[in-house]
């Protein structure tokens, strides 16, 4: 008499809806990983960007207070001055160059001060670069000194 025992396992189309499920559970997987990924950068993106600008502003603090003297000499050149040396900005649309150094800054629109006053040429005691600028934000780097005695002088060194 033959034995009759039925094997206990799934059918073909129980595994075929297991690997469909499982394939768009993969897919969405990667797809999500995928946007993390480029958010991830996009934040990587923005952090250098920051960063940038913050170092700049630094520089820009820096020399500000290095040099006793910051003189406008025309609406594109800014040099800074103290009894033994000087350094230049000159001020394009696209960049900033500092001596031998260019820095990639899109200046939307800049300004100088002399105790609190904009000015347009002579001594300066506060620069603003406007980067950029859309309806309710923009990027901006302000950085001003204290003036000293010699700032009120005229025809100094």
């Amino acid at each position: 008499m033959p034995l009759s025992k039925k094997i206990h396992a799934y059918t073909l189309t129980e595994l075929i809806i297991v690997i469909i499920i499982t394939s768009i559970i993969a897919g969405l997987s990667f797809s999500v990983l995928n946007l993390v990924h480029r958010h991830m950068n996009d934040i990587s993106t923005n952090f250098e960007k920051e960063m940038y600008l913050k170092q700049t502003e630094l520089r820009m603090r820096i020399h500000l207070n290095k040099y006793s003297r910051a003189i406008i000499k025309d609406e594109k050149r800014l040099v800074f001055k103290n009894y033994k040396d000087s350094i230049t900005y000159q001020f394009e649309e696209n960049f900033l160059k500092i001596q031998q150094d260019t820095l990639n800054l899109d200046i939307v629109d800049k300004a100088f001060y002399f105790e609190g006053e904009k000015v347009s040429n002579g001594n300066v005691d506060a620069i603003e670069l406007v980067l950029w600028k859309t309806d309710k934000l923009e990027n901006r780097i302000f950085v001003y000194k204290n003036n000293d005695a010699l700032n009120k002088l005229k025809d100094g060194y």
